[in-house]
């Protein structure tokens, strides 16, 4: 555990600030010899001072305070918390405006992201998205963007669920075999959230003009599908015509990736960065890509249910925040050993229009 010793000196002067400022929900306070012992996860703060007046500053920071003047005592702690991102801004949510609902125990998770864990959760209810293959890692990225407070959401699927899907593709159940995925998913999901809207397309994308029953203003297209061989491109032919952000991912025999997150509104491009990825691999990792592009007919439950997670984990803290850590960058997960990386930032933007969303179709 990372530890940061700062002395916190009273001072006299109170001045009014502007906004509202409280410490996270997620963060633990224990009182030490000389001082505060503030901690999150692996990281912890040491602050030193007169106990009483870290207990009344610890207090009101609980509590939720105007913000202070940035040469207060109270200014300079607000401060130091901040700069971990451990200062929230608003009241703190009241637990029991949310008993009962699905994402209760979220709204100090999504401190994470960002200091207003209210409005973020208000972007994940508003969100809509699209799931393109409803298999081993869109029918569990589904479950999880319900989960979380998504309501509107489109799912992609020709086919019917099969009783050799069941080792993987853990929402459906026996008695869903020979339905239609996108229906079996539907009423999986109106099951954990009745308010949910889902609309289900049985149809196989093998153009970019298949993908038109999508609405306009789509905040996020999810490609899980791994048929045809390029149904990536042609995904992202059509977000990058209708200015929609899109991730991906997928699962091979001994690893799995998920992303990039590609947004056009940020002059992002999907051909630009295959690209540059392919540059820099080898002559004959590439071969290897080209001959071996047939999707692996063996599967293994954890192995999707491992990447499913950390992919809706970033689309969720993308469309509440704006951010992730696969945005521009792709993540890649080793079964073998547990191993988590993610490539190299590469060019990801277009370079040849002015204009983020028209350049971004033009590769």
């Amino acid at each position: 555990m990372g530890e940061v010793t700062r002395p916190a000196t009273p001072a006299t002067g109170t001045g009014t600030g502007t906004g509202l400022v409280r410490l996270a929900m997620t963060v633990d306070a224990l009182p030490v010899s000389g001082g505060v012992l503030f901690s999150r996860g692996r990281q912890a703060l040491r602050v030193r001072g007169p106990e009483a007046w870290l207990s009344g500053a610890l207090g009101r920071l609980r509590e939720g305070v105007a913000r202070p003047p940035a040469d207060t005592a109270l200014g300079r702690l607000v401060g130091e918390l901040a700069g971990l991102g451990w200062i929230g801004t608003g009241p703190a949510p009241d637990p029991a405006l949310h008993d009962g609902l699905p994402h209760q125990r979220q709204l100090g998770y999504l401190e994470l992201f960002g200091p207003d864990p209210l409005r973020m959760q208000r972007r994940l209810d508003a969100a809509r998205v699209a799931v393109i293959g409803v298999g081993g890692i869109g029918a569990l990225a589904a479950r999880e963007f319900v989960a979380a407070g998504v309501r509107g959401l489109w799912l992609l699927d020709p086919d019917r669920v099969e009783t050799h899907n069941l080792n993987r593709q853990h929402l459906f159940g026996l008695d869903d075999v020979g339905v239609p995925k996108v229906m079996a998913a539907a009423a999986r999901l109106r099951g954990l959230a009745p308010d949910v809207r889902i609309t289900g397309l049985a149809r196989r994308v093998g153009t970019p003009a298949d993908l038109d029953v999508l609405p306009d203003g789509l905040d996020l297209l999810v490609l899980c599908a791994d048929t045809p061989a390029d149904i990536a491109a042609l995904c992202w032919s059509w977000a990058a015509a209708h200015g929609t952000a899109m991730t991906s991912a997928a699962v091979g025999l001994d690893s799995g990736y998920w992303g990039p997150l590609l947004d056009p509104a940020r002059g992002h491009c999907l051909n630009c960065f295959e690209a540059a990825r392919r540059a820099r691999c080898s002559a004959d990792e590439l071969r290897l890509e080209d001959t071996g592009a047939t999707p692996t007919p063996h599967s293994f439950g954890p192995s999707n249910s491992a990447v499913a997670a950390l992919l809706a984990h970033d689309c969720l803290r993308w469309l509440a925040s704006g951010e992730a850590p696969t945005v521009g960058v792709r993540g890649q997960l080793a079964f073998d050993t547990g191993l988590t990386t993610r490539t190299d930032p590469v060019r990801s933007w277009c370079r040849h229009a002015e204009h983020p969303i028209s350049r971004s179709t033009d590769c």
